[in-house]
């Protein structure tokens, strides 16, 4: 039998899932497409908009580089504009979970450099800036790249180099923030290409991305991978990508213009029920938190061959575990306290969303 050589590439030899980073491709969207316009707000599954107002809009979209394999990306414009200084900013931002980066060593001598890759394209030419910092913004460090051409996807590769000093936890907290900048000067610093013991997020070269309404941006294929060269985008299958997104946040919704069954739980007295949402991955923490939509009587309880409206909407209890969501549903009156029940979402307003965000 031949032995087949296997090359290195850059410093380190690639094994295994490479890309650190989630759904850089843009594709997973539990929480749906519709445009969000405030801050704290995802655009796509692990990928958060942080700014001091709400005078953007940031959407999924189909604008995506030819050839590249990819059919998504985070479009993003200004609704309303300002002027860089003190308190303004905008940054789309991606945490990595420290179990996700205890291989890279950061804070030990034996850091290990990444290189970062992405395709970026910007209607406003000029400086743009990607940060990275820790968990507690006590190390940071700022890049800098260029858009030449207006309108134009280009592919940028920015290598870090791996960071010796801070505190970069490997557990299930915030490990590392990649911030891609496209407005404000607040917390902006001169020092580019180097760690520094400060919270900054972008370079004074800092182009003002939200000097006109007209301006547009977008990104996909993002990918944080060992090593001092950028490789092809990893491609990985939608079902392990989603996956990968639901250890933080799990969607279920009313599906396919029909009801949906949400699972089977008890009843405490002839008003008061408890749902146990099984959750199809363990999540990253025990959840502490419910979104949902739509009205109480948008969600059903359905047993002894009754269906009964809620009369509140879901909410979430002090119990459960990272593999389900103990969640309390409350009704007017069953027609009896005993038995098993089945909870639903009847209406396509209604959804529940289960948070364990970084």
């Amino acid at each position: 039998m031949a032995l087949i050589k296997v090359k290195s590439r850059g410093t380190d030899n690639v094994t295994g899932r490479k890309n650190i980073v989630m759904n850089g491709d843009m594709r997973i969207a539990q929480r749906g497409t519709a445009a969000v316009t405030t801050s704290g707000s995802f655009t796509v599954d692990r990928w958060k908009n942080i700014s001091n107002a709400s005078d953007f809009s940031a959407v999924q979209s189909t604008t995506v580089p030819s050839g590249q394999g990819f059919y998504k990306s985070i479009h993003i414009s200004p609704t309303s504009t300002k002027s860089p200084g003190s308190g303004t900013y905008f940054f789309t931002s991606h945490y990595i979970e420290g179990f996700n980066m205890g291989h890279l060593d950061w804070g030990n001598s034996g850091a290990k450099t990444v290189t970062v890759s992405f395709w970026v394209r910007s209607s406003k030419t000029g400086i743009y800036s990607m940060g990275m910092k820790n968990a507690g913004a006590t190390r940071s460090r700022q890049q800098e790249y260029t858009i030449s051409s207006a309108n134009t996807w280009e592919k940028k590769i920015i290598t870090v180099t791996g960071e010796t000093s801070g505190s970069w936890p490997v557990d299930n907290t915030r490990g590392i923030a990649i911030d891609f900048c496209l407005a404000g000067n607040a917390s902006a610093t001169g020092t580019v290409g180097s760690w520094i013991s400060a919270n900054s997020n972008m370079s004074t070269n800092q182009v003002n991305f939200f000097d006109s309404t007209s301006n547009n941006f977008y990104i996909t294929g993002v990918q944080l991978e060992v090593g001092d060269s950028a490789s092809d985008f990893e491609h990985r299958s939608h079902g392990e990508e989603l996956s990968l997104c639901q250890r933080y946040y799990y969607h279920v919704k009313y599906d396919d213009s029909q009801t949906t069954y949400l699972g089977a739980g008890g009843v405490y007295t002839t008003s008061l029920g408890m749902l146990i949402l099984q959750l199809p991955v363990e999540m990253r923490a025990r959840p502490s938190s419910i979104t949902q939509s739509g009205t109480a009587s948008h969600y059903t309880v359905w047993g002894n061959a009754t269906t009964t409206a809620l009369s509140s909407v879901p909410a979430i209890r002090a119990s459960g575990n990272k593999k389900v969501c103990a969640i309390d549903m409350t009704f007017n009156t069953l027609n009896s306290a005993t038995g098993t029940y089945v909870y639903r979402i009847a209406n396509a307003a209604g959804y529940i969303g289960v948070n364990a965000e970084l």
